[in-house]
């Protein structure tokens, strides 16, 4: 996250929810020494009520091809009855010293993305030297009980992330989520 060309770790913490069920989280950062890590150091805050640590899955990657990583956090908003979601894609990135406040990088809009479907990793996947988002996608099974997965790639355009674009489709029956790891 300093830029020094050593992986750090960046976590996201936890403080706890308002009795609403929204959240206090804030994201530390562990930088390596060489030889060790530092001791946290907090580098970002949510306050009270406004970002749920349940919600937020993370993948780190320099995102705006800066030479620091950043932090990627895909947010569930909710799902309605039916289970189809509203997601989005937000962007924390590094200063070198910090993080900025985070930027909603891309959004799945009202039932189109559901978030406890999804597996993210990041690499970078065009060969621009930016990081990009992976996600492996889960389907509904099929009645008879056959899986259906997709990869999606969200490209960075080194300000942004693209819409995603569907990679790899499994087909229906062919590929089950429940046997799969990404990493």
């Amino acid at each position: 996250f300093n830029g020094d060309g050593r992986s750090d770790v960046g976590a996201l913490y936890k403080y706890g929810n308002t009795s609403d069920g929204r959240g206090h989280s804030a994201l530390w950062t562990f930088t390596s020494t060489g030889t060790g890590i530092n001791a946290p150091v907090k580098a970002w805050d949510s306050g009270t009520g406004s970002w749920t640590w349940d919600n937020s899955a993370l993948v780190a990657g320099d995102f705006n091809g800066d030479g620091r990583s950043d932090v990627g956090a895909l947010y569930k908003y909710g799902n309605t009855s039916d289970g189809r979601g509203h997601s989005a894609l937000w962007t924390f990135t590094s200063t070198g010293t910090g993080i900025n406040t985070p930027v909603k990088a891309w959004d799945s809009g009202d039932d189109s993305w559901t978030w406890d479907n999804s597996a993210l990793v990041a690499g970078d996947f065009n060969g621009d030297g930016k990081s990009d988002v992976g996600a492996l996608y889960k389907y509904p099974n099929t009645t008879d009980g056959r899986g259906h997965t997709a990869l999606w790639t969200f490209t960075s355009t080194g300000t942004g992330i693209n819409t995603p674009v569907k990679a790899w489709d499994s087909g229906t029956g062919s590929w089950t989520w429940d046997r799969t790891k990404v990493g």
